[in-house]
């Protein structure tokens, strides 16, 4: 991909999010605007009693929707006559399983329109089972209300965005193809239909007959295959008579002189362009589910796409007109160091994976960004292999076909414990219920969820392995479920892992495909699920919850509110691109002076922002929740000279560094101090206590802290709240990356708000005496055995803890040492 990347530098970017009180109700329904996603949370939402929901009118797409189901409203009112989707879709791993109800008429009399459960097309853009309305017709002047709830009563966070297409008479809710001749008026894809009929009347008042298809295949840029003359010496030059792949490996290829037969890509490349040049092609039958990938990582001398389309279980019989509407995913460039082959540098290669269903046969197209930019290497191919599973330790407590141990999605949580360093038999379900019987059968699925502790820093690796595809997570402690700390990626194994500091976590495994699985598929019905755990070689972040556990009796803030309905800041960030760009190093400060500055800190609760830059199928590129958490660091500085921060390492002095990993969302984080930061003495007179949030560079940066892949989408910043327009700013940033050479006020402002940073010291405003004796790690008035054995069971990396005796981040001989020349009882 040959295009500029260009940076915003010290720009803001605020998404303003509906307020959740708004959205629990019919009457208080936040309003949506065509294309942009909004967010909601049924987590903390009540029910609506009444209308009752039905599936009637989506009967199979797995609705599923409780009495008791937790919902949130929104409304849309059409300004003319057209079409409108409605989707739940959000980033992969971000949201849940939702469903949605489109009602028309008012809040006191709402008239069921449309609903979906699960939507008719997975995308792999899109969380799994996101739910969509397509199509739905909409007539001027109505309003509609869209009610969001999850299947089978669960709950969670997401994006829901409504997109409206305007459309003429015939048009509106047309059903037939438009490169098909029927009876019917009109075609099924609006903009398409309208331009049509604007020529040609008739094909929305008569029938859509073949002058109008004529007329629809060069007016709409409808695909038409075609692949004349093939090339001599490429026998894979067509799709049609594309190569045939049994196994993994290189596969050596030419397309000097190739056709171009395949369709453009649209957007969903993320390319300079959505041509698809001199392709080659390629046809794998996979075998077993799992990720097949096909990769040009440093073995083509030109800049290379790839694309991949799944031909269903009957490719004998497809049709390659409907290629753009299979196409799964494509890729333009690869991410580093996919363009080096050692010291060989292979510009804007290629790297692709998707995952494949045993049985279904995927194209492989091969094709170049540039017409004539042709020649000859080699294209790497990984195929999905049947998986062995490892042999347990143990064995799950619970039979296939029960659910005894699901967790936050049980109306009385159950986890089944596990032991670190273990490997666990599992098994799985799922039924697709029967909407037909009397009464109906719900649709259901099996979800294992399994409890583990970490007593110490511990980096820890998680591998489940199965015939069937699956996803895995790992979660903070609580119900609903805490913030993700990792998710799996690969198929056998899926691993997921992260660095995770003291305490209770939960493991989740989850079929990923909803589909028929009873206890009798045998090999399908089964998992393995190994528990890895080893001390790391830094420190863990620790991961910012919302809550504060030991809170003092002070608290102080710098900012006029800390409600946070949404905004968030990047400074000098790429703008959004699916899956590409990113955020660069910025520095958040804001100055604490005076009567303001704690003696002791026991939390600091600050508007922290994670996101990932997204294009959601038929979508504009929007900011979703990660699938990762986002390394940062959380600084305490002394400005020694007081008033504005300039620069680090000038009047800047660290007091105290943490390293944290920021949840998805914009959110008010916390990150605790056990034990309690004493300030006593650290601030002098005329200095201040400057708080910041230093992100690391996520655009083009290679600092394993930042925790997650550069130039692949991920934001980090701060989370803000609107104030009136008279209230000063209370923060700065720095812009290394931007080559700013000190700290600038941020004044960020719209027609109505400033916008501040909420941070909140809590503490205490008193001083704090000096623990004497910290070795006497049970305050017990004595060193010996208790403590002894408090400070062996921390052994390892453990930052900011009380075992943690000359504060190196670890616990380890070096402490031993200390504890045992304190021992006996402690000086008064």
């Amino acid at each position: 991909m040959k295009n500029n990347i260009i940076m915003s530098c010290a720009s803001a970017l605020l998404l303003a999010c509906p307020a959740a009180m708004a959205q629990d109700e019919c009457a208080t329904a936040p309003t949506l605007v065509s294309g942009v996603a909004s967010t909601f949370s049924t987590a903390t939402a009540t029910a609506t009693s009444a209308p009752a929901v039905t599936d009637a009118l989506c009967a199979g797409t797995y609705l599923n929707w409780l009495a008791t189901q937790q919902d949130v409203w929104f409304k849309w009112t059409a300004t003319e006559s057209g079409t409108i989707n409605v989707s739940t879709c959000s980033a992969p791993g971000t949201s849940y399983d939702t469903s949605i109800v489109v009602y028309s008429g008012s809040c006191g009399s709402p008239t069921a329109v449309a609903c979906n459960g699960d939507a008719a097309a997975a995308d792999t853009g899109c969380q799994q089972y996101y739910s969509e309305v397509a199509n739905m017709p909409v007539s001027a002047g109505t309003t509609y209300f869209v009610r969001v709830g999850g299947y089978n009563g669960a709950t969670g966070a997401g994006n829901l965005t409504l997109t409206f297409t305007a459309g003429v008479d015939g048009c509106i809710g047309a059903t037939g193809d438009c490169a098909t001749a029927h009876l019917g008026l009109g075609c099924n894809d609006s903009t398409c239909c309208t331009a049509v009929c604007a020529l040609i009347p008739d094909c929305c008042s008569v029938a859509w007959d073949q002058t109008c298809v004529d007329i629809a295949i060069p007016t709409c840029g409808i695909y038409q295959y075609a692949c004349n003359s093939p090339a001599p010496g490429i026998p894979n030059d067509c799709a049609i008579n594309a190569q045939v792949i049994s196994s993994s490996g290189p596969v050596n290829f030419t397309n000097v002189g190739a056709n171009s037969d395949g369709p453009g890509y649209g957007d969903s490349c993320g390319s300079g362009n959505n041509e698809c040049n001199n392709d080659v092609w390629f046809k794998i039958t996979a075998v077993a589910n799992g990720d097949l990938r096909a990769s040009t990582c440093g073995t083509v001398p030109f800049d290379s796409k790839i694309a991949i389309y799944d031909m269903g279980t009957a490719p004998a019989s497809f049709n390659y007109n409907t290629l753009p509407e299979v196409l799964v995913a494509c890729n333009d460039d690869g991410a580093a160091p996919c363009d080096t082959n050692g010291a060989t540098v292979f510009p804007y290669a290629s790297d692709l994976t998707v995952t494949a269903l045993a049985g279904r046969t995927y194209l492989v197209c091969l094709s170049t960004f540039t017409a004539g930019e042709t020649g000859s290497g080699q294209i790497s191919f990984t195929v999905p292999t049947p998986c062995v599973l490892e042999t347990g330790t143990t064995v799950e407590a619970e039979p296939c076909g029960q659910d005894l141990n699901g967790g936050c999605n049980m109306a009385t949580p159950a986890f089944e414990p596990i032991l670190a360093n273990t490997v666990v038999e599992g098994t799985f379900w799922s039924d697709p219920g029967d909407a037909t019987a009397t009464p109906p059968v719900n649709a259901s699925r099996d979800t294992d969820w399994y409890s583990f502790s970490v007593p110490a820093d511990r980096q820890v690796t998680v591998n489940v392995k199965s015939a069937s595809l699956v996803t895995v997570f790992i979660l903070a402690q609580g119900c609903p479920a805490g913030a993700t700390v990792a998710q799996g990626s690969g198929s056998c194994p899926t691993v997921a892992t992260g660095c995770l500091t003291p305490g209770t976590y939960y493991v989740v495994v989850v079929p990923a495909q909803f589909t028929t699985n009873p206890c009798v598929n045998s090999v399908f019905n089964k998992y393995s699920l190994s528990v890895q755990t080893v001390a790391p070689a830094t420190p863990c972040p620790v991961l910012m919850d919302s809550t504060c556990q030991q809170p003092g009796p002070d608290t102080v803030t710098t900012s006029a509110s800390t409600v946070l309905p949404g905004n968030f800041y990047q400074g000098c960030a790429t703008g959004c691109a699916n899956n590409a760009g990113g955020s660069a190093d910025v520095i958040f400060a804001t100055v604490f002076s005076g009567s303001s500055i704690p003696k002791q800190v026991s939390c600091i609760n600050m508007g922290v922002a994670a996101l990932r830059s997204q294009t959601p199928t038929g979508g504009s590129c929007g900011y979703y929740l990660p699938t990762l958490p986002i390394g940062a660091k959380v600084i305490l500085y002394r400005d020694i000279d007081g008033g504005v921060p300039t620069n680090v390492g000038v009047d800047l002095q660290p007091i105290s560094t943490s390293s944290v990993a920021l949840a998805g969302g914009v959110y008010f984080g916390n990150l605790e101090f056990d034990p309690p930061l004493c300030l006593d003495g650290e601030i002098g007179a005329g200095q201040t206590l400057v708080v910041a949030l230093s992100t690391y560079n996520l655009f083009n940066g290679t600092d394993a802290g930042a925790l997650v892949p550069s130039g692949s989408g991920y934001r980090s910043g701060v989370g803000l709240t609107p104030v009136s327009l008279t209230e000063p700013t209370n923060f700065y940033v720095y812009y290394p990356l931007c080559q700013s050479t000190a700290f600038a006020p941020a004044n960020i402002t719209n027609a109505t708000n400033r916008f501040q940073w909420a941070v909140e010291l809590n503490g205490q405003l008193a001083s704090c005496s000096t623990n004497n004796c910290p070795a006497d790690l049970n305050g017990d008035g004595a060193v010996g055995g208790a403590d002894l054995g408090l400070l062996l069971g921390a052994w390892g990396a453990c930052p900011d803890c009380a075992a943690d005796l000359n504060d190196d981040g670890f616990v380890n001989g070096a402490d031993l040492g200390l504890l045992l020349g304190s021992w006996g009882p402690c000086p008064n």
